[in-house]
């Protein structure tokens, strides 16, 4: 005989760990495991024997061997046993007042964070949230006063901030890291990037969500976009984002956030360049010569050339003559009308006779165009090899 009371596959008596509870409800042997459709009250008896052993600790394997039964019976007594369970606690809803069961650890998360008042479900929640409109908090980012709302207040929670947003967008730009000038000479080159082949997106509105500083580099440029992030990362402390454009054929080189907006969109605005802050000139023409600049095609091995620029004709170029005195150069400038498209553009000359002076004086950092100086005599900045 096995521990259920069976010999070879009948049931042949009570496990006796189950005789007491059947004399505490009144049944017995043979009505407890009668098939069929029980008399009243039957039922009733039969789950508070299941609850018992529930309660007492028994597994669900245990119970079966116990009571002789199958797993369909306990199963369908399931209910019963599992809202009896003795490690949920018992809370007052703070809107409906009703009673609901949740566990120890989602009460204390909950009071770890600061709330109060508990809600046995959403729509009690929110009742309760919009009823406290007399509750007003400041945007931890934009400063105006809004009225508490679940969703918002716990965005900032989860990240262990303090603050109070109000609204997504205002959480995402409280929560970002904060853009820090580490290195001011790499950060003018950065500048110079930015002003040749990179867009200034800056969103004031909504805690300034979606703002972002993106620089294109192309798909045969690759090698630059390790450069970027050396650059990035010597003058932030942290690595900037990336993301590819397979229409465009390009990598976009992202800094996201207000913040870096903000920054350098005091350099590049919509009324055209502001150079006046630039302290190192040498690194601001070597981010513009970078992504904007390039060399003639070789055509022999003695052939010196110029270093042209070519953009729009917007006079942003003419604002960078003052940072080309400066190193001891003087470029030319002259505008001319692109045939395909019509468009007026201006072009900017370093002449032959100044290459020398160019390439002690503005370091390159392109991979592919410090290559293409080599063709001209000109060598790497020091240290590069």
């Amino acid at each position: 005989m096995d521990k259920s009371g069976t010999s070879g596959g009948e049931v042949v008596g009570p496990h006796p760990e189950l005789i007491p509870l059947l004399e505490q409800h009144g049944l017995t042997w043979e009505v407890f495991r009668k098939r069929g459709r029980p008399a009243k009250g039957i039922s009733e008896r039969r789950r508070a024997v299941i609850r018992d052993l529930q309660v007492t600790g028994y597994s669900w394997a245990d119970m079966v061997e116990i009571t002789g039964t199958s797993q369909g019976f306990i199963q369908r007594n399931r209910d019963t046993c599992v809202s009896l369970r003795p490690e949920q606690v018992f809370l007052t809803c703070a809107w409906c007042g009703d009673g609901f069961r949740d566990s120890p650890s989602n009460v204390r998360r909950k009071q770890a964070r600061g709330q109060i008042d508990f809600y046995c479900s959403r729509e009690c929640r929110g009742k309760g949230y919009s009823a406290s409109k007399d509750v007003s908090l400041v945007c931890g980012t934009c400063g105006e006063q809004f009225t508490r709302k679940a969703g918002v207040v716990s965005a900032g929670e989860r990240r262990g901030q303090k603050k109070m947003f109000c609204s997504r967008s205002c959480a995402n730009a409280g929560l970002i890291k904060p853009y820090r000038v580490q290195d001011e000479a790499l950060f003018d080159y950065l500048a110079g990037v930015v002003c040749g082949d990179g867009s200034v997106h800056l969103v004031e509105g909504g805690g300034g969500g979606g703002s972002v500083v993106a620089i294109s580099v192309g798909f045969k440029d690759i090698e630059y976009v390790g450069v970027l992030y050396q650059v990035v990362e010597q003058v932030f402390g942290f690595d900037p984002t990336k993301q590819e454009n397979q229409k465009a054929r390009a990598i976009s080189v992202n800094l996201c956030g207000i913040e870096a907006a903000r920054l350098f969109g005091m350099i590049k605005t919509s009324d055209g360049w502001v150079l006046d802050g630039i302290q190192y000139p040498g690194e601001f023409i070597a981010g513009l010569c970078d992504t904007d600049g390039g060399w003639p095609k070789k055509r022999g091995s003695d052939t010196r050339r110029a270093f042209t620029i070519s953009q729009k004709d917007n006079g942003n170029l003419e604002r960078t003559l003052p940072l080309w005195s400066a190193v001891g150069l003087h470029p030319t400038i002259r505008p001319y009308v692109n045939k395909k498209t019509g468009y007026r553009r201006v072009v900017l000359r370093v002449r032959a006779g100044e290459i020398d002076r160019f390439k002690e004086r503005v370091p390159l950092r392109h991979p592919r165009k410090r290559v293409a100086a080599r063709w001209f005599g000109i060598h790497p900045i020091a240290g590069s090899e």
